[in-house]
């Protein structure tokens, strides 16, 4: 039987956990200030109304997370295209024709459940997180609407921890809820003191909730009720310390992906971390561009008066007083030339936002949009290539929580009857394999399909030599391996059977277009060698005469 929840152990470790994520929290801070603001709010409460700090004076950073994000949106997992493909194990199952109609039912079924729950929107303030802090988490909860409901949770509410393999399988969860919230959803479980806020139409005060999710070891698999499931799921009301409902889960509900971490660290450091220097850099820079070019629009003035008392005020428009009877200097109104070089700023702020767009990849989704005409295609599919070599290991990050999704949105849509039975012959099969074919995934493909590319390009060189080298390429396979490394629809690929068949056909066709050019032959030979016979005859006719 499946141990009870100690809400004293789970309060105690909710704060072992705030300690380690405390380390992180006034980077984190510093960094979402400068690129996406209205997230910076870990290390304090926001409240409704609250402004975007005035003192950011380059949004380099800004548009390239932005463009970071709808890169991933529209490359990655675009609503409008299809992005993944389901595969069994074993590839000899996927050549018969009641699988492959069950895999593309079920493809069908959960890019429909997708499509229309907020998975779009979630997904694209994961890729904000992602890109800025360097980790994303999406809650997936089953829904009586939608099948699936998905809720990305900022940073300043998760905390994590992870098991001997470094998988990230336990998250404590602290968020606010209104009075009106925390009842409708608990009902009278609820506290004594919520139920009377609640009764007395006090609905919007807040209530801290602890949600706990973490692997059980002690549960008992053969039984169906909520609490025996591989994972416990706790809610806890922080100041009473009251647990106000535990459960479970059969899979883990949240799904974290990670941009780069160091071994031996909890979280994880970010696109956006790495250009950080170069971010505040560029914004004092900006900063100090536009004070110049003020003074040289609107210089700060040199005028007459009685005596000079006080220091220079170089700001622009600013009035410096002088003593009129300074030996050489007449008693002229005149601006002070400061001696700035916007031109030469500009230039240099011009340098560092390069360096910040490249750091969020902004080149290569502007490459796989082909927006530079002057850029031929060798040169576009050269600079994916360069730069899907550094985006690559992020892109392999997310594509294990997109995997964790899939996956988990399967087994939900398995478990309400919405996905078709399995077929007979992948009953006692593993589980289904994810494969990605979004732009992006294609373009991390493209080096093997050029190589093979350059190979038949050189075997064909050779061929004009020895025409027999031609045998040592499979043509069929090559096809079948260029059509799965494009993302092309099976559909449109004839399998083996199809293909024989065909050429069966054509072998037949030809054989008897042969026989018939054959016969043909065999009659003119003979219609011509009557003809010489006949002529024969006359001949010697002629002579007898």
């Amino acid at each position: 039987m499946a141990k009870v929840a100690n809400v004293k152990e789970l309060l105690a470790r909710a704060e072992r956990l705030r300690g380690i994520r405390q380390l992180w929290e006034s980077y984190w801070d510093d960094v979402l200030r400068l690129c996406i603001a209205r997230k910076a709010y870990v290390t304090k409460s926001k409240q409704e109304g609250d402004r975007l700090p005035v003192d950011v004076y380059d949004s380099s950073a800004i548009e390239a997370l932005r463009i970071f994000a709808a890169g991933l949106m529209g490359y990655l997992t675009n609503p409008s295209a299809k992005w993944f493909n389901l595969r069994t194990e074993d590839k000899d199952l996927m050549d018969e024709k009641e699988v492959k109609v069950w895999i593309k039912d079920s493809e069908d079924r959960i890019y429909d459940t997708l499509n229309s729950s907020n998975f779009s929107f979630a997904i694209h303030e994961a890729y904000l997180d992602f890109g800025s802090v360097g980790m994303c988490s999406i809650f997936l909860e089953e829904d009586i609407q939608d099948y699936v409901r998905f809720y990305t949770r900022p940073i300043k509410e998760i905390f994590i921890d992870q098991n001997e393999r470094e998988v990230i399988d336990t998250v404590y969860r602290e968020f606010e809820f209104t009075v009106r919230q925390c009842y409708r959803k608990w009902g009278e479980d609820c506290p004594k003191a919520i139920i009377d806020k609640y009764e007395k139409n006090k609905l919007e005060e807040k209530v801290t909730i602890l949600h706990c999710v973490e692997p059980r070891y002690d549960y008992h698999p053969g039984r169906k009720d909520s609490v025996n499931m591989p994972f416990m799921s706790v809610y806890i009301e922080k100041e009473s310390k009251k647990k106000l409902s535990e459960s479970g889960f059969r899979s883990f509900p949240y799904m974290i992906a990670g941009a780069n971490k160091e071994s031996g660290e909890t979280y994880f450091t970010s696109p956006m971390m790495e250009c950080y220097s170069d971010t505040k850099m560029v914004n004092r820079m900006v900063e100090t561009n536009l004070r110049a070019a003020m003074k040289l629009v609107d210089p700060p003035l040199d005028v007459p008066n009685d005596g000079f008392l006080n220091p220079f005020n170089l700001n622009p428009g600013a009035v410096n007083y002088r003593n009129p009877g300074t030996p050489g200097v007449d008693d002229k109104v005149r601006p002070i030339q400061t001696g700035g070089n916007v031109p030469l700023g500009l230039e240099l702020i011009e340098r560092v936002e390069l360096k910040i767009q490249r750091a969020l990849f902004v080149d290569l989704f502007l490459a796989l949009a082909q927006r530079d005409p002057k850029m031929t295609a060798t040169e576009v599919l050269s600079r994916q290539q360069e730069r899907m070599l550094l985006l690559g290991p992020m892109l392999g990050r997310l594509t294990e929580m997109f995997s964790q999704i899939i996956k988990r949105t399967f087994q939900i849509l398995t478990d309400k009857q919405v996905i078709k039975p399995l077929p007979i012959s992948l009953q006692n099969q593993g589980s289904l394999i994810v494969e990605y074919v979004s732009p992006l995934a294609r373009a991390q493909k493209n080096s093997e399909i050029g190589s093979i590319n350059n190979t038949i390009l050189l075997v064909g060189q050779l061929a004009t030599g020895n025409p027999q080298v031609l045998d040592k390429i499979d043509f069929d396979k090559t096809v079948d391996e260029i059509a799965l490394l494009e993302g092309i629809n099976p559909s449109l690929i004839r399998d083996a059977s199809e293909v024989e068949e065909i050429r069966k056909a054509r072998a037949t066709a030809q054989e008897a277009q042969a026989k018939m050019q054959a016969m043909d032959a065999i009659a003119g030979a003979a219609q011509k060698g009557g003809a010489a016979a006949k002529s024969m005859a006359e001949a010697q006719n002629v002579g007898a005469e």
